[in-house]
């Protein structure tokens, strides 16, 4: 009797265990399957695109017809493109013509061997990059992501002269943590090399799996890839604003004179020529008047009276920076110690009725 029942408890024991492991299993496939992970909405079904002879991956390249109303926009970027390079979505705004680089799967590295060997024939006004979302799986480390994102931008940056850099959209199917380590991973790399990186995580809830198509990778064509239009075109016209906003440089006619100051100097240079004197690097404008001996010795601080006396008996003429020629009177004295002493008490007697110099 006891070993029959040991034996119906064992075996009881056994059918809540495997009751147990169902339960859990069925738990495990109804959260893989769960709108967390997969998305609902709609999307277009790819179309075959030509496979490119560099990387190996569906490759399409989409120029507009050049108009002289639009600036031209070039949009570089993974399969997330791709509904957009087809024509699936319609890029917002009018005054913007957009065209489309889009590999389908590739990586950092790739994108940048079809950017570098693409044949573009007009310049763009701006290049928005779109930040490459494959290396998630391409990449072992952050590191080596962060890395093959800073040579692509390197290379876009070489080309091109307005770049800006869309962050990707984030992946239901991917761990959240790791898809923020490289978030900013990359918009650290975009800061170091001076380019504008754009976040758009909080444009995409996780928990609208409408936004995504049924894999949780590409955007859902019915909403999100109407978002991430939205977000491209706003990225391209901020920067055609900052470039057109830009200030240049004024370029002179030919009938307008640019006049320079001359520059503050306190050194003087007497040229004796026959009875001619030539004053150089003068700091002030100088202005034509005849020299009085109290204005003389008025501004007597600013120069030493050897220097005056340095200076030949006679006729002087004085020239300034801008080649002005000035003509002093004539002052025919004797030595200078007959000279200041009388106006030095001539001075001394104006001063003491009451009169100033000015």
């Amino acid at each position: 009797m006891p070993r029959l029942k040991n034996h119906r408890a064992s075996a009881a024991a056994k059918r809540r265990m495997a009751k147990l492991r169902a339960m859990a299993s069925e738990q495990k496939l109804h959260s893989i399957a769960s709108p967390a992970h997969f998305g609902t909405g709609h999307c277009q079904r790819a179309g075959k695109w030509p496979m490119s002879l560099l990387t190996g991956k569906a490759h399409k390249i989409v120029i507009p017809a050049e108009s002289p109303a639009k600036k031209f926009v070039l949009l570089i970027g993974d399969s997330h493109l791709r509904s957009l390079a087809d024509g699936f979505v319609k890029m917002p705004g009018e005054m913007i013509s957009f065209g489309f680089m889009s590999t389908q799967g590739a990586a950092a590295e790739e994108l940048r061997i079809e950017l570098m060997n693409a044949a573009v024939p007009r310049t763009p006004e701006v290049v928005c990059l779109l930040a490459p979302s494959n290396n998630l799986t391409a990449s072992r480390t952050i590191d080596e992501a962060g890395a093959a994102f800073a040579n692509l931008l390197s290379s876009a940056c070489s080309r091109w002269s307005n770049v800006v850099v869309v962050d990707f959209p984030p992946r239901l199917s991917m761990d959240e943590t790791l898809q923020e380590s490289l978030r900013q991973k990359y918009q650290c790399t975009a800061a170091r090399m001076g380019v504008k990186y754009w976040s758009n995580v909080d444009r995409f809830p996780l928990d609208l799996p409408e936004l995504w198509a049924r894999d949780g990778i590409c955007l859902s064509d019915s909403v999100g890839m109407h978002i991430l239009a939205q977000l491209l075109w706003t990225a391209a016209s901020k920067e055609l604003m900052r470039v057109t906003q830009a200030p240049k440089r004024h370029t002179p006619l030919h009938d307008e004179t640019i006049l320079q100051t001359p520059p503050y100097s306190f050194r003087r240079k007497v040229v004796r020529e026959g009875r001619k004197a030539f004053l150089k690097e003068c700091y002030i404008l100088l202005t034509p008047l005849k020299f009085s001996p109290y204005l003389l010795l008025d501004r007597s601080h600013l120069s030493k009276q050897k220097e005056f006396t340095d200076a030949p008996k006679g006729l002087e003429v004085i020239t300034d920076n801008l080649g002005n020629i000035y003509e002093v009177e004539e002052i025919k004295t004797e030595p200078h110690d007959e000279v200041f002493q009388p106006v030095e008490e001539e001075v001394e007697a104006r001063r003491g009725r009451g009169h100033g110099l000015s």
